[in-house]
């Protein structure tokens, strides 16, 4: 079982995480969870993945914008004495106690992203960005357990079924 977060529209990355869906449902049942506020373009034929019923165990893989791994949102909540206070929170598509992968054909422009994806115990990234994913990696002293090139087909099939 997969739980797929995913951008659903037609833009770049949202045809990337289309192709890997279809490469998903060859292998088992996927659950997505729609970035884009619905099934947009292409991604309409697949509306009832919405739906799917989530059972334990799943991989939680995400493939959205960089922006959408992990986020901080602030809202103004009234006080009951009168006045507003500042409630800040972070979420994250990371889900823990589950395997978790990521699909990006961008790489982190910024430490937090960076930070974010470096949690995930796998990254799959076309070939082209592999190199520069291993840098910053490396270079930030932590390593995710492994990096995918999109071409290796047979490790991305093995990893998402283990």
């Amino acid at each position: 079982m997969i739980r797929y977060w995913a951008a659903t529209d037609d833009s770049p990355v949202g045809r990337l995480a289309l192709e890997f869906l279809r490469t998903m449902l060859k292998i088992t049942q996927v659950r997505v969870l729609s970035l884009s506020c619905g099934m947009h373009g292409r991604w309409e034929n697949y509306s009832s993945l919405l739906m799917t019923h989530i059972s334990n165990p799943y991989v939680n893989v995400a493939c959205c914008d960089p922006a959408m791994w992990s986020r901080t949102h602030s809202i103004k909540a009234p006080l009951k004495i009168g006045g507003f206070e500042i409630i800040t929170g972070t979420t994250a598509l990371y889900t823990s106690g589950v395997r978790n992968v990521l699909i990006t054909g961008d790489r982190p422009s910024d430490p937090v992203q960076l930070e974010t994806a470096l949690g995930y115990e796998v990254i799959v990234t076309p070939a082209v960005t592999m190199r520069a994913w291993l840098g910053a990696a490396w270079n930030s002293g932590r390593r995710p357990s492994t990096v995918i090139a999109v071409d290796d087909t047979e490790a991305l099939h093995a990893i998402l079924e283990s």
